[in-house]
């Protein structure tokens, strides 16, 4: 038995896919005998998160995201907890602070979805449609390259899921905006979905981070269909499982999304979501929108919803895709190759 350090973002701006995906990858390790201990950016809310999913978790405090002093509190807590591999999953940290991470006797385990930089890692995950190990030819010679979306880090929720119905007559709608919602499109779709003309209700996913929640509860009071508001939700597979389309935002969601085999409208509101979005689009799990103008994105959402509930056979081909394209098994993949270096 091994233990294992997590250093994660999440917050307001980050929102949740990447804790997400790091509490899913301990879960796949404890499968095999491992520990985990968390140092998490982000909150009360993101603290309590880890501790429900029964990991350790150690604020950041006060020091700055990516700092030195962020990196003196991982390599202290690595020697505190005497841990074999430290995994990174943050936007904030560069290839100088991976470097003083990896000056200590834990392996490093780098989750990079951006490529901007080869980080100095003995396994380096990107999980990314079109991943390609050239883009880190700097690359130390024992390095391990785990690329593409067969590492897809899920929860467990999604290892091992049966057949999904595909209806004839969509009756619902999932509504998910990530963590925050950051551009606050949630109100425009809940009133642009207003003008399908079919009958479905609206579940939304209000996440942790959302500083728009009253907007929202306005909006969906004013709608002429019926909106349940959820939150406080640990995962979304059931809701996917129960549900004909899904409107969402183009993060770590997507990949859950389609190993459900579920329709999707997707909604680009980062440029660091391009090219996972035209990936999806490419095998053709998903629609696809850009959030430039909230009204526009607001319309072409609709659009296609409404393209879609008229369309059974498309929503098959969608949902067929997906689950081909994602099995579900990602973070057992990823488990076991840190397995093998501690």
């Amino acid at each position: 038995m091994g233990n294992v350090l997590f250093r994660v973002e999440s917050g307001d701006g980050v929102g949740l896919g990447h804790l997400q995906r790091c509490v899913s990858l301990a879960t796949a390790l404890a499968e095999l005998g491992h520990e985990s201990t968390f140092i998490v950016s982000g909150g009360a809310h993101s603290l309590a998160r880890v501790e429900r999913a029964g990991f350790r978790v150690v604020d950041l405090a006060t020091a700055s995201p990516g700092s030195e002093a962020d990196a003196q509190t991982v390599l202290a807590a690595i020697a505190d907890h005497r841990c074999g591999a430290i995994v990174t999953d943050s936007y904030l940290v560069d290839q100088e602070y991976m470097r003083v991470v990896a000056s200590s006797s834990a392996a490093l385990v780098a989750i990079d979805d951006l490529a901007r930089e080869t980080p100095p890692a003995s396994i380096i995950v990107n999980t990314t449609i079109d991943a390609d190990d050239a883009v880190y030819d700097g690359v130390g010679r024992d390095a391990e390259l785990l690329m593409g979306i067969g590492y897809a880090i899920l929860g467990p929720q999604y290892w091992d899921l049966g057949p999904r119905e595909i209806t004839g007559k969509p009756q619902r709608v999932l509504m998910t905006l990530g963590g925050a919602d950051g551009k606050n499109l949630t109100p425009v779709l809940l009133a642009s979905l207003d003008g399908v003309n079919a009958d479905f209700t609206v579940d939304v996913v209000i996440g942790p981070f959302n500083v728009h929640q009253v907007e929202v509860e306005e909006a969906s009071h004013a709608c002429e269909r019926a909106v349940q508001l959820l939150t406080g939700q640990e995962s979304l597979q059931k809701h996917m499982w129960g549900t004909d389309i899904a409107i969402s935002a183009a993060g770590q969601t997507l990949y859950e999304l389609a190993v459900t085999g579920t329709p999707t409208v997707a909604i680009q509101v980062a440029d660091n979501q391009a090219p996972n979005m035209r990936g999806f689009a490419e095998e053709g799990c998903i629609e696809s929108v850009v959030a430039g103008n909230r009204k526009d994105a607001g319309e072409a959402t609709a659009n296609k919803v409404a393209a879609l509930i008229n369309d059974q056979q498309r929503r098959l081909a969608m949902s067929a895709a997906g689950r081909r394209l994602i099995d579900g098994q990602g973070a057992r993949r990823v488990a076991r190759a840190i397995d093998r270096v501690l």
